[in-house]
């Protein structure tokens, strides 16, 4: 493998030149080509310069890396439910904010938010999409109540003025004050399986926020400093072409060590 990824870079750099541009020789065009394609890619990589890698999308990697460490010469095929066969698909998403009446009279905080998923190809599978929302440390919001409990609900309806009948609730946490500076996940692959195959049903989350009863039993009305406006949706997904198309390469390696 080594071996290849060398000869790549070779040819990455006859092809591209020192400057950066573009060499119009086609025989080394035809050859990164076919390199490329050996490797499952069409085209070369071209990362952007400055991008901030999520914080769970590098533990992610981290525990990958170190699961291969660990499981290095045995055959892995592309199964299910472990996050680390050859094939998945990892995305993060940014959402787009806006505001959302909460249809519950004991909310102290709401917001809407929506998820374009239209990346996720039909032909691949989704294992996994969670809703990554991160606690906050906030003294204001930890001095005001004991615990707060957070819902993730799906809008089956499109407006703004959502109602108990155009909400399906995902899943809910009581979130307390050990849970503060940590990020709480929240399982929605029910929802985001459903906008892969409807587009158009997508009309996005509604994350309520109710503040738990104090000691005096007094609710809180209003909880502005508990924000989720950071909240990332993290989709796990495997194309089992892409699977099967690795696997056929992985019979083919050879070893380096032997020489030529």
């Amino acid at each position: 493998m080594m071996r290849v990824l060398v000869f790549v870079t070779v040819v990455t750099t006859v092809c591209t030149g020192v400057s950066g541009a573009a060499d119009v020789d086609p025989r080394i065009a035809r050859l990164e080509s076919a390199m490329l394609r050996a490797l499952g890619m069409t085209h070369r990589p071209r990362p952007k310069r400055g991008a901030t890698v999520p914080r769970h999308m590098l533990e992610l990697y981290g525990r990958q890396e170190k699961l291969r460490a660990q499981t290095a010469g045995e055959q892995s095929g592309c199964q299910f439910p472990d996050v680390t066969v050859p094939g998945n698909i990892v995305r993060n998403f940014k959402g787009k904010y806006h505001d959302a009446v909460d249809p519950s009279p004991t909310a102290c905080s709401s917001q809407g938010v929506t998820y374009s998923v239209s990346a996720v190809a039909a032909e691949e599978f989704v294992r996994s999409a969670e809703l990554r929302v991160p606690i906050p440390d906030d003294p204001r919001v930890w001095s005001v109540a004991k615990a707060y409990t957070v819902s993730v609900y799906r809008v089956l309806q499109p407006g703004k003025a959502a109602s108990a009948d155009s909400l399906e609730l995902l899943q809910s946490h009581v979130i307390t004050p050990f849970d503060r500076d940590d990020v709480k996940t929240f399982n929605i692959v029910s929802a985001v399986q459903h906008w892969q195959r409807r587009a158009e049903d997508n009309h996005g989350l509604l994350v309520s926020v109710e503040a738990v009863k104090a000691e005096d039993g007094t609710r809180l009305d209003s909880c502005p400093q508990f924000s989720i406006t950071d909240a990332e949706l993290f989709v796990i997904s495997t194309d089992m072409q892409q699977c099967r198309s690795r696997d056929k390469r992985s019979a083919r390696t050879v070893d380096s060590s032997n020489g030529p």
